[in-house]
C-alpha cells in the first residue's frame, strides 16, 4: 500500500509539469522557417582523460582540441598550437602552411597523454607535449591507414598498401611485419562488408595489441574469389 501511494504521489506531482509544457505543433516540426531546432549542437573529438576529471574536446573541426574540468567547465587547450606549429616548421620538406594544418589535423592521443600522433600529407608525424619537438613517423607516398600507439605508448602500427607496419615513436624505425597485402588479400584491415555489416560502420581496423605490446594479431582477409563489383 505504501508503494502504491507513493507511486499515486509521483503523478500527482509530475502531471502538473507535464501540462505545462508546449505542445508540438505541425507548425513547430515542418514550417520552413518557423520549425523549432531539436538537434543541438553534437561534441566533436570527446574523449575523458586518465584523471577522470577533465574530458577533451574540439569546439569545431578547425580548432584544437580543449581540455574542459568537468565539475568546473574550465578550459585550457590540450597543446598550445603556435609551439605545435614551430615544432612543425622545422622538420625538413614542410611548408608553413602545412604546419599551421598539422595543429588542427586529425590527432590520436598516445596512451600516456604525453602526445599525439598526426596524420599530414599521407604520411603519420609524432609531437610531444613536454619536449615540444615533432618527428616524422612515416616517409611514403602510399598512404597510412587505421594507426594506433601500442598500450605503452612507444609504437604505433598501421596499415600500408594493405600489409601491416609498425614503427618506434622515439627512434622512428619502421618494420614490415607481412609481405603478402595485395588488392584481394587485406592484412589487418577490414573490406567494406565486414566494417559495414559486421565490426560497426566505420571501423575498418583489423589488428590488436597486446597489453604488453610486445605482440600484434591481426586478420587477414583473402577476397581472391570475390568479384569487383
Amino acid at each position: 500500500m505504501k508503494k502504491l501511494l507513493l507511486l499515486l504521489l509521483s503523478s500527482a506531482l509530475l502531471t502538473p509539469t507535464l501540462a505545462q509544457q508546449k505542445m508540438l505543433t505541425l507548425e513547430d516540426v515542418y514550417h520552413p522557417e518557423k520549425r523549432l531546432s531539436v538537434e543541438g549542437s553534437i561534441p566533436i573529438g570527446f574523449r575523458w582523460l586518465k584523471d577522470g576529471e577533465h574530458y577533451l574536446q574540439r569546439v569545431d573541426r578547425s580548432a584544437p582540441l580543449v581540455r574542459i574540468n568537468a565539475l568546473s567547465g574550465e578550459r585550457r587547450p590540450l597543446f598550445e598550437a603556435d609551439q605545435m606549429e614551430g615544432a612543425f616548421k622545422k622538420l625538413p620538406g614542410l611548408q608553413e602552411s602545412e604546419a599551421r594544418l598539422a595543429a588542427r589535423g586529425s590527432f590520436s592521443l598516445s596512451p600516456d597523454e604525453s602526445g599525439v600522433f598526426v596524420y599530414l600529407k599521407n604520411d603519420i608525424f609524432y609531437y610531444n607535449f613536454a619536449g615540444r619537438h615533432a618527428v616524422r613517423l612515416t616517409n611514403s607516398s602510399a598512404l597510412e591507414k587505421e594507426a594506433d600507439f601500442s598500450p605503452d605508448g612507444k609504437k604505433v602500427a598501421f596499415v600500408r598498401d594493405n600489409n601491416l607496419y609498425v614503427v618506434d615513436v622515439e627512434k622512428g624505425r619502421e618494420r614490415q611485419l607481412t609481405k603478402d597485402g595485395s588488392p584481394k588479400r587485406l592484412n589487418g584491415l577490414l573490406d567494406w562488408v565486414y566494417q559495414e555489416e559486421v565490426y560497426g560502420r566505420g571501423d575498418y581496423r583489423a589488428f590488436w595489441w597486446s597489453p604488453d605490446s610486445t605482440r600484434l594479431a591481426f586478420l587477414q582477409l583473402d577476397e581472391a574469389g570475390v568479384p569487383t563489383f
